[in-house]
């Protein structure tokens, strides 16, 4: 005869292991985005474009940063257009895949230069 006590042990111990064991199988892929604005002027009407969506930050002053999760649907460019006290600029920074994860750094530079540090894991 089962005893009751073993079948609610097992039953827990079974739904325990379960559930670390799927945490990053159902994790969803995608990646946070950090704007950092190193440059001596404001930043203004700052719009990141990728491939499934784009967003849109209003301003960003010197040393401000902006963060934000983003969820890759296709393969394709990151895109950046900003206004600084020259103009508007647009920059491709880097092609992003699917199921990328981890973090990209948008870095707004001195004479509208702008470079990306690439800290994806690639899956």
């Amino acid at each position: 005869m089962i005893k009751p006590y073993r079948t609610v042990a097992c039953c827990a111990i079974f739904l325990f292991t379960f559930s670390f064991a799927g945490c990053g199988y159902f994790h969803v892929p995608g990646l946070t985005l950090i704007l950092i604005n190193k440059g001596p002027s404001m930043l203004r009407n700052i719009e990141i474009d990728y491939p499934g969506g784009s967003f849109g930050v209003s301003s960003l002053p010197p040393n401000g940063r902006w963060t934000r999760w983003i969820k890759v649907n296709s393969a394709g460019e990151l895109k950046t257009i900003f206004n600084d006290s020259a103009g508007e600029h647009r920059e491709s920074l880097l092609t992003l895949a699917r199921y990328d994860t981890g973090e990209v750094e948008v870095q707004f530079l001195d004479s509208a230069k702008v470079t990306a540090v690439d800290r994806r894991k690639h899956r």
